[in-house]
Parts: C-alpha cells; structure tokens; sequence
C-alpha cells in the first residue's frame, strides 16, 4: 500500500475451497499493521503465508483499522506471490477525493461500489467501513473470484 496512513490492526485474506475440511470460508492472517509511509511507492507491504494446498473457489480481503486522508492518494493491491500478477483493490479513489478511510473495510465481489459510495463525500468526511467491490483508477470494478479462481492457495500472499 501506498500514500499515508495506518493500519493499525491486521488484515485478512478469507478464501474458500472445496478441500477446506467441510468450511466454506477460512481467515487466513492477520498479517501485521503499521503505518502507511507517504511519498514512498513501495508503500507498506504486509504478508499472508498460507500452508495449505487447496484450489480457491471465492476471495475476500478485509482490512481492520484501515485510516488513510484523501482517498485518492492510496493504493492497495492483493500479490498472490510467484503465481498470478497483483490485482489492484483501490486505486486513486475519484481521482482527487479528499474523503477519507477510517475503520474496517471488506474487498469482495459482493461488496458496494466504493466510487459510488465517495461520490458525495470530501474533506475529512469518512468513506463508510464496509465491503466494497475491488475497483482501479477510473472506478473500474474487478474480481477477485475471477482473478484467483482455480490457483492453488498454498504460498505468499501480500497486501
């Protein structure tokens, strides 16, 4: 992640896979938090090492105490490392959105559209915690079910 701003908890990646002992969805994490450096494209980087070799059939990403002023200044991506390229989960939120992330927020196919969501908020005004579909600079909407569906889940994942 890059721009500036904490997470000051953990994040999660939540994956579903038939070979999961009967369970639907597993919590894979937390993976560590800390501060978001400003200025620095390498950003914050916070890993997942999941054991497990299972084929995904579902993705989400949740971020506990996500804050981050102006929006537009972060972005996170999800690197399923050595085996798929990363996929962007925010990018430059309404290319200059003074609004602003600060609680927990979910990153899943069924989730909101995050650019809706902003479109009326600015300032120091909060983006509401929820879940919210993965979407790029543009606003354009991505799949985390698509993007990871089939790869074995076994490996590095980072946020």
């Amino acid at each position: 992640m890059s721009g500036r701003g904490m997470i000051s908890a953990a994040m999660f990646v939540g994956l579903a896979g038939a070979a999961l002992a009967g369970s639907l969805v597993t919590d894979f994490g937390p993976g560590v938090g800390g501060p978001i450096p400003d200025g620095n494209t390498l950003g914050f980087i916070t890993p997942i090492i999941i054991e497990d070799a299972f084929a995904i059939t579902g993705v989400e990403v949740v971020i506990h105490g996500l804050r981050h002023n102006y929006s537009s200044d972060l972005t996170i991506t999800l690197t399923h490392s050595g085996v798929s390229t990363p996929i962007t989960l925010v990018d430059n939120l309404r290319n200059g959105s003074g609004a602003d992330f600060d609680g927990d927020y979910t990153f899943s196919d069924v989730g909101a559209d995050l650019w809706a969501a902003a479109a009326g908020i600015g300032g120091t005004d909060d983006i509401p915690p929820g879940a919210y579909r993965p979407s790029s600079a543009g606003g354009a909407i991505a799949s985390l079910n698509a993007k990871y569906a089939g790869e074995n889940a076994q490996g590095a994942w980072y946020l």
